[in-house]
């Protein structure tokens, strides 16, 4: 099974994974819409919020064929099914460096590679590692001696080399994640247990 990822009405994420999960349940294993739990400052007092991570992106893990695309097609809210930008450039070199690449894209034993590009699991896997139950990431528990980040529970346990910035005053933690051949760094919630 790989990683595909839908492109989808914004801010209908939600109503086409209850979707995929009662109407696609025997072909589709999983379908995720990351989120996080930010603390957002107001009036002066931190409340919780949760935010989509890619909005107008539902992730489904299945065995892609045309029958599951064509079905795909038919659910409302979905636009298309993304490709990836960095397989496509490497597609695209094939195209230029061997002339005889076209004639492997027609053969019967092409395992739909070139119709539905998958996420690499190098890439889908750190996502959802940091994703609890419910598909969100949420706070961090982390401590400062001096410059030195400790990461004491949470989903960043172990992934310190992740975080890029640190911000103590909205209790926030940059991190980087590459998706579909892309580095996109989000904000994730932290919670501060001490400081110097």
């Amino acid at each position: 099974m790989s990683w595909y990822a839908l492109f989808v009405e914004s801010g209908q994420e939600d109503i086409v994974q209850q979707s995929l999960r009662s109407q696609f349940s025997h072909c589709i294993h999983k379908a995720v819409v990351p989120k996080r739990m930010l603390p957002e400052k107001r009036n002066g007092v931190f409340y919780d919020v949760t935010k989509k991570i890619f909005p107008g992106y539902v992730f489904i893990e299945t065995r892609m064929n045309p029958r599951i695309f064509y079905e795909l097609q038919r659910l409302p809210k979905f636009y298309k099914l993304v490709r990836n930008a960095s397989y496509l450039i490497q597609r695209a070199n094939k195209v230029t460096h061997n002339k005889e690449f076209l004639h492997e894209i027609d053969s019967e034993n092409d395992q739909y590679d070139d119709l539905f590009t998958y996420i690499e699991d190098a890439e889908m896997n750190p996502i959802i590692q940091l994703l609890r139950k419910d598909d969100t990431i949420h706070y961090s528990q982390v401590s400062f001696q001096g410059n030195f980040l400790s990461v004491k529970s949470g989903p960043l346990v172990g992934l310190e080399n992740s975080i890029r910035r640190i911000d103590k005053r909205k209790r926030r933690a940059k991190i980087g994640l590459n998706i579909m051949g892309v580095e996109k760094t989000i904000d994730v919630g932290i919670e501060i247990m001490n400081s110097d």
